[in-house]
């Protein structure tokens, strides 16, 4: 039970909400800039460096697209804003230094402050676009281990490139086209040259015919000189339902799998795999700076029950952060394309755990300090 007092106490901007079930508390963003508020993607750390700001994901119905807030977690200045300029076409990545955030909006990358400045970093060129259709610049925006160059899994017209950004001149490199879906190309914590990317369905825009994944997790190098499945005995769907990967800091891959759990592999000669939590999940990460402690969201595609999971891979140890979310209030419409999943995940210093929240009657961001978890545990 966690109950000593937590400087996010004395906020004016969160309210502390404490599960029924397990007794750990939460911090809910309960000012509301926009009436569905949610958090970042779970491969990005939403607080990161020496940073106080949070940030976070606004809409407000019917419009479609989200926009980027921030809120400041230090009660003596408690700011917080939305950058409606900043219409999120992929999910952003905070910088280092946690005081700025890069977003793709349309077809380029801006770097928004938290003062309210924003600069324009990327245009996509028309040279590699060639009159097509942009559908998405990129699905998930990452960054090399070396800071050297982002990273951009792109649908043009009826083809998908992985390319990458130098981010001294903005120069655009494809380091591969594909002519099926290929999104959410992430980067090792440890080498720079080498990158997961995820196959996926997809939907042809002109005839509507769906495509299905066969093998969901692919190895690549950004030279270009290596494309390989990390596991070709692994079909979705038939001898597997692996989805949502990400790198833990050692540069090892993990996934979540929704009958198994969650799994671990290295990336280089060896291969072997292990079932680090028994659990069956749906997005997961590991923390950061240790790679000790797990979180996961279970069943939030049918909410039945929703739930989000603490867990210390060393103990086996775990605990519900959220038992039972509540099925999201929404307006008229399908509440599923908002994806309020709670993709939880860890701050950059594995001090927080940040995810979406239906608490309260509440659509917005929590976080839960991670060392009440493991006091809890």
């Amino acid at each position: 039970m966690t109950t000593s007092e937590h400087p996010l106490d004395r906020h004016p901007h969160f309210v502390r909400w404490t599960d029924p079930v397990s007794q750990v508390s939460s911090f809910v963003l309960s000012t509301h800039l926009a009436p569905v508020q949610k958090a970042l993607y779970f491969q990005t750390p939403a607080i990161k460096g020496e940073s106080q700001w949070l940030w976070f994901q606004a809409l407000t119905p019917p419009a479609e697209k989200w926009v980027l807030g921030a809120v400041c977690l230090d009660p003596s200045n408690p700011e917080i804003r939305l950058f409606s300029g900043a219409q999120i076409g992929g999910s952003p990545w905070v910088e280092v230094d946690g005081e700025s955030c890069v977003v793709p909006v349309g077809d380029g990358l801006y770097r928004f402050h938290v003062d309210g400045e924003f600069e324009t970093l990327f245009l996509f060129p028309e040279e590699v676009r060639k009159g097509r259709h942009l559908f998405e610049l990129t699905t998930t925006l990452d960054v090399t281990c070396d800071l050297k160059k982002y990273l951009l899994s792109t649908r043009v017209g009826n083809r998908w490139l992985i390319g990458t950004v130098d981010r001294i001149n903005g120069e655009y490199h494809c380091v591969e086209e594909f002519s099926t879906a290929h999104i959410h190309a992430f980067t090792s914590p440890v080498d720079p040259n080498v990158i997961c990317v995820n196959q996926n369905h997809w939907m042809d825009p002109i005839t509507g015919l769906k495509s299905n994944m066969n093998i969901r997790s692919w190895l690549m190098t950004l030279d270009g000189e290596r494309y390989e499945p990390l596991y070709g005995d692994l079909c979705f769907n038939r001898t597997a339902m692996g989805c949502h990967e990400w790198f833990g800091p050692d540069g090892s891959l993990y996934w979540c799998d929704y009958r198994e759990g969650i799994w671990k592999s290295g990336v280089g000669p060896d291969r072997s795999r292990n079932l680090v939590w028994e659990r069956p999940s749906w997005h997961g990460q590991t923390d950061p700076v240790k790679g000790r402690f797990l979180v996961a969201d279970i069943r939030p595609y049918t909410w039945d029950p929703c739930q989000v999971y603490f867990f210390d891979s060393i103990s086996g140890n775990e605990i519900a952060i959220a038992s039972d979310l509540p099925r999201p209030r929404v307006m008229k419409g399908n509440w599923r394309k908002w994806h309020l999943d709670p993709h939880p995940g860890f701050s950059a210093d594995a001090c927080f755990v940040s995810y979406t929240t239906t608490v309260l009657d509440k659509r917005s961001v929590a976080l839960c300090p991670v060392q009440d978890l493991v006091d809890c545990l």
